[in-house]
């Protein structure tokens, strides 16, 4: 959007509120660019001589340049992608990012939610808001770039590019600690040898999350999960995904209230799930107590948490919601993962929706899984 300026590569909010604080003292002095950044960019103020400029108008001034709509947005942003600077940057090569930019755009254009949530949640002038705001405009090129960056652990489609420069294969993780934070399909091998050579299982990353955080989300392999718990004991974090994922049935549900709604505080201790590295959950800026639940079940679904799925379940949880456009029935089914299939089956799983990649229903997927 050329009416739009756009983020440095490496943004700054320290800046952004110099940079206010210089267009209050212009503003003040009644300055001609100052002024029609004013017109341009303010809804009420810069029309006449008798204005008087606040703080606050220069700080709505600067936030609605870049696309935000408020300032508060614009500040939402700098700390999730504070957080965000701790991720790993995954690197693959350019081709395969100029790849995910043109697949992006196909499914934006054929309304698949996925691919918005990300512009939603990465791109300032959809911030926050409803992927029903991302199909109902055009989304530029550069637009698509910056959502591909921040997804993928860089602050700006430049600053990957330059990460990726030569098409450099993935440097190995420096300490044990932090290799085991794991991959995915991590084996439970791979997490005893690594604490037998040293490992702490109680380390804490750069990110601000443990090793056990890391696993719930990383390791889709209960095993070896079950592995590091043993290395490890109560209290863990308390927060609702955390004690999905370790399979407290009674700690999860104490952050619904009477009427299976999530707790305020649900809200407040959810991570910004991109500091993981790319996975399963969207980071949304705004989710609703929807949203919410389905991060919470999807932890508990990845590390096989059945007890907590069928609390869940029986608290009203929507069972036919979508994880990367599959229903998770179809996941589940995907991965052999009978005893799930089971557990959203009982709780009213839909067997015959189809899919996306691979358009296939769940009754399909496990038809041609027992027929080899």
């Amino acid at each position: 959007m050329s009416a739009f300026r756009a983020l440095p590569s490496q943004p700054s909010l320290e800046f952004d509120r110099k940079e206010a604080k210089a267009l209050l003292r212009r503003l003040q002095d009644r300055e001609a660019d100052a002024l029609a950044r004013a017109l341009a960019f303010h809804p009420t103020l810069g029309r006449a001589p008798s204005d008087v400029f606040a703080l606050a108008d220069a700080q709505l001034i600067v936030a609605r340049e870049y696309g935000f709509a408020s300032w508060p947005r614009l500040v939402q942003y700098h700390t999730q992608l504070e957080r965000h600077r701790h991720a790993r940057t995954e690197i693959h090569g350019r081709e395969f990012f100029e790849s995910r930019a043109r697949s992006w755009h196909r499914e934006i254009a054929a309304r698949l939610p996925d691919a918005a949530r990300a512009v939603g949640a990465y791109v300032p002038r959809f911030y926050g808001l409803p992927v029903d705001a991302v199909f109902a405009a055009e989304v530029t090129d550069d637009e698509i770039r910056l959502a591909i960056a921040r997804t993928y652990g860089a602050p700006s489609w430049q600053v990957l590019m330059e990460r990726n420069a030569g098409d450099r294969a993935s440097p190995p993780p420096s300490g044990l600690a932090q290799r085991l934070c794991g991959h995915i399909r991590m084996t439970v091998a791979e997490v005893e040898s690594l604490i037998a050579a040293g490992a702490d299982p109680r380390w804490t990353a750069p990110n601000g999350y443990t090793v056990l955080e890391h696993a719930l989300l990383k390791y889709f392999h209960p095993p070896a999960v079950d592995a590091l718990l043993m290395h490890l004991a109560p209290p863990f974090r308390a927060a609702m995904w955390v004690q999905a994922g370790v399979g407290d049935v009674a700690g999860t549900m104490a952050f619904l209230d009477h009427a299976g709604h999530p707790l305020a505080r649900v809200r407040a201790d959810r991570p910004p799930f991109d500091v993981f590295g790319p996975g399963p959950l969207p980071a949304l800026p705004n989710p609703s107590d929807d949203e919410l639940l389905f991060e919470v079940f999807v932890v508990a679904m990845l590390n096989h948490r059945l007890g907590v799925m069928e609390a869940l379940c029986a608290r009203g949880f929507n069972v036919n919601m979508k994880m990367s456009e599959q229903p998770l029935v179809n996941v589940a089914a995907m991965n052999g993962w009978d005893d799930i299939v089971a557990v959203l089956v009982r709780a009213g799983a839909d067997l015959d929706v189809r899919g996306f990649r691979p358009a296939q229903t769940a009754r399909e997927i496990i038809a041609a899984r027992e027929a080899h």
